[in-house]
């Protein structure tokens, strides 16, 4: 449940980003459908299962390549060496914190 309101909150804070941004026509998908793509693989990353690992080793490349989006569409634009390496800490953490949630849930079910 904890990783479901994580990635609840995780969509909301991208939809935000995503919906300050100057908008773009050739846009594949909605802003919303974007946010919430990003959440349900942040849940499933964090989800204390053995196959968990799947959706971790592909969150980095979606989460970086919206915050990327997210950071250069600002108005002001952010320069984009600045907004690439911002991206990616921003990925490497999510996937960081994602796999620290489902060891902590891991170790809670087997009682250490």
């Amino acid at each position: 449940m904890f990783q479901l309101i994580l990635g609840i909150g995780l969509a909301a804070f991208v939809m935000g980003g995503l919906l300050d941004r100057v908008p773009d026509p050739q846009d594949v998908l909605p802003p919303p459908i974007e946010g919430i793509f990003l959440g349900l693989v942040f849940a499933l990353a964090a989800a204390p299962t053995r196959w968990a690992i799947v959706p971790r080793a592909l969150l980095p490349l979606p989460a970086f390549l919206l915050f990327l989006v997210i950071l250069t569409g600002r108005n002001p634009p952010l320069p984009f060496g600045v907004a690439f390496i911002c991206a990616w800490l921003y990925a490497l953490a999510l996937t960081g914190y994602s796999t620290y949630v489902a060891h902590r849930g891991l170790r809670s079910r087997l009682g250490r």
